[in-house]
């Protein structure tokens, strides 16, 4: 169920950045706001699961998340 949820949101991130990059006023500053806003949106989609894997694990202490 969850990687259903993960690789649909995944998908609907990657068309809705496709789409507003083929919009021809994306790269003016009207835009800003609206790049920014999908920009943070991609990042943070990265993020959250990383770090809610290493909360899962036991924190930064454990052997698997170590990177040394």
């Amino acid at each position: 169920m969850w990687q259903v949820l993960h690789l649909s949101c995944a998908v609907f991130l990657t068309l809705i950045s496709l789409a507003c990059q083929l919009h021809p006023a994306f790269l003016t500053s009207n835009w800003a706001s609206r790049r920014l806003f999908i920009f943070c949106s991609v990042v943070a989609y990265g993020i959250v699961p990383a770090l809610q894997w290493i909360l899962l694990l036991g924190g930064l202490n454990d052997n698997s998340v170590r990177v040394r």
